[in-house]
């Protein structure tokens, strides 16, 4: 017959590991719950502190039924479309908390002060447009952590500094427009491990130096316009290897030397513009028909 003190042990140890089994199950789950609701609170002060809905609403509760925003099914911010809305001040660095964002559209409007270095923290954000604003200084080298960025879109923003040569890391960006800007300085080579890139707009800028003939490696790039900037020395030759171009563009710059016949090879180019440069010599007989 068994001992009483051997049945006792048992049932202890059986208790014992049903509240430890108990514990590791539900442990996680009240986590996850506590991070949820942590995440929503940091998301409700963001928006707040923007300021854009103060004429709609201070109820943050009720964010996901504010104009231009859409929320998944667990109360997240996933998009905010508030182009033409007339929004301005600055973009208050809380904009970051917005974790779950993958669309942002803050274009036309009168937005002020620097690009909000703490967008870096938006990793799913595929879609940015801040054009037509009157931000100061120059793009975040941080910026280069969005690395599921599709769009990126600053045409007419007011910026200036130099193109960050951490925007190499977008890999997933099929458009670029950083026209009518004040940008200055050199071409990063960097911008050519953008090799999803379809539209590259750069033109109406301060660029300076030469086109590197690296640019050839964007071998998806349909729409190319660096025209209107201050960039010197040849038209590369290696510009024939790009068979997917439709529009190129490189007029009112100070090119120099003679135009290869390399464009000739681009079945696919309906436009080229290279007017407005110091270049020399006949218009190659492949180019002109």
């Amino acid at each position: 017959m068994a001992s009483p003190l051997w049945i006792i042990s048992i049932v202890l140890s059986y208790v014992s590991f049903g509240v430890a089994v108990g514990f590791v199950s539900t442990l996680p789950v009240g986590s996850i719950m506590s991070d949820t609701a942590s995440s929503l609170e940091m998301e409700a002060e963001a928006l707040f502190h923007t300021g854009w809905w103060s004429w709609y609403s201070k109820d943050t509760s009720e964010r996901c039924k504010w104009p231009g925003i859409s929320c998944n099914k667990a109360g997240s911010v996933t998009r905010i479309d508030l182009s033409f809305s007339g929004s301005s001040g600055s973009s208050p660095p809380q904009i970051g908390d917005l974790l779950s964002l993958e669309y942002l559209d803050l274009s036309y409007n009168s937005l002020t002060g620097r690009l909000p270095q703490s967008l870096e923290k938006l990793t799913r954000l595929k879609d940015l447009n801040l054009s037509d604003n009157s931000f100061e200084g120059s793009i975040p080298v941080e910026w280069g952590n969005l690395k599921s960025l599709m769009s990126l879109q600053m045409r007419s923003s007011n910026i200036s500094g130099l193109i960050p040569y951490s925007l190499g890391n977008l890999t997933n960006l099929k458009q670029l427009d950083l026209s009518y800007n004040n940008i200055s300085g050199p071409i990063p080579s960097e911008l050519v491990n953008m090799k999803s890139l379809v539209e590259l707009y750069i033109n109406e800028n301060n660029l300076k130096g030469r086109i590197p003939s690296s640019v050839s490696n964007l071998s998806n790039l349909e729409y190319f316009k660096l025209d209107s900037n201050l960039l010197r020395g040849s038209i590369p030759h290696e510009i024939g290897n790009m068979k997917s171009l439709v529009r190129l563009s490189f007029s009112n710059n100070k090119l120099s030397g003679l135009i290869p016949s390399s464009p000739s090879n681009l079945s696919s180019l309906s436009h080229l513009h290279l007017d407005s440069n110091l270049l020399q010599g006949p218009i190659p007989g492949d180019i002109e028909t």
